[in-house]
């Protein structure tokens, strides 16, 4: 996988005065699932000059797109293309760019990679604040999947949630489709909560940083030690 810039220029022939946005969709190139959406800043003009960065591997394509109208009812896709990302890998030591000028005057700018020089993507063990980015999202993906599983109620039920271990080859093989970007539903395999809620745990507990930084968590401590002592008290 290969961390990809694609910036966003303009769109002279489309005209002003309408709310105007593009998007880039990740989609797997096998199973034509769509595993990622980002979506440009809204204009009028419209002119972006925006970078959006985007994770993604050879296997992918990216579809790219924008729409007219955006806040209204019925949004306009007034332009459409798609690309194997797979042509953007470049093996020269050169990086070349490639533009793309759709149909309704969309100009795009994307870097192709150059292979040698480019480093491993990963996700676990990765700052927060690079994951978010890569994603475009303030949660990290795996993060929500977790949380959106382990809130159902008849799991929140469930003793010993976040304490007993689940286990350890779900989790590990959890961990290996993260790393490969492959798709996990918790859902449709009915998964163990207790090995989701391992997963959690494990991918926190991987960030170079705490989750909450060593600066308030002595407030955050006394705050809950409060709570506590109002809880018994009540």
């Amino acid at each position: 996988m290969a961390l990809l810039q694609i910036n966003i220029l303009n769109a002279p022939n489309i005209k002003a005065g309408k709310c105007t946005e593009a998007y880039v969709t990740i989609v797997n190139k096998t199973t034509k699932i769509k595993i990622k959406t980002f979506k440009s800043i809204s204009s009028i003009s419209p002119v972006w000059n925006q970078t959006l960065q985007i994770l993604a591997s050879k296997s992918d394509i990216l579809e790219i797109s924008v729409q007219e109208d955006a806040f209204g009812i019925f949004p306009k896709t007034i332009a459409f293309f798609s690309i194997i990302t797979e042509e953007l890998f470049n093996s020269s030591s050169e990086t070349t760019f490639l533009s793309i000028s759709m149909n309704a005057g969309l100009n795009i700018q994307i870097p192709k990679i150059n292979i040698q020089n480019t480093p491993i993507i990963r996700i676990w063990g990765e700052p927060l604040e690079i994951i978010i980015t890569r994603e475009n999202s303030i949660i990290p993906n795996i993060v929500t999947k977790c949380i959106d599983y382990l809130s159902q109620t008849k799991i929140l039920q469930e003793e010993g949630l976040l304490r007993l271990a689940g286990s350890n080859s779900d989790v590990q093989l959890w961990q290996q489709k993260i790393e490969n970007r492959e798709e996990i539903n918790f859902f449709s395999t009915n998964a163990d909560p207790h090995s989701v809620a391992d997963l959690l745990k494990r991918y926190l507990r991987a960030l170079p940083q705490p989750l909450i930084p060593e600066k308030v968590s002595q407030g955050v401590v006394a705050i809950l030690k409060c709570y506590k002592t109002l809880y018994y008290f009540y």
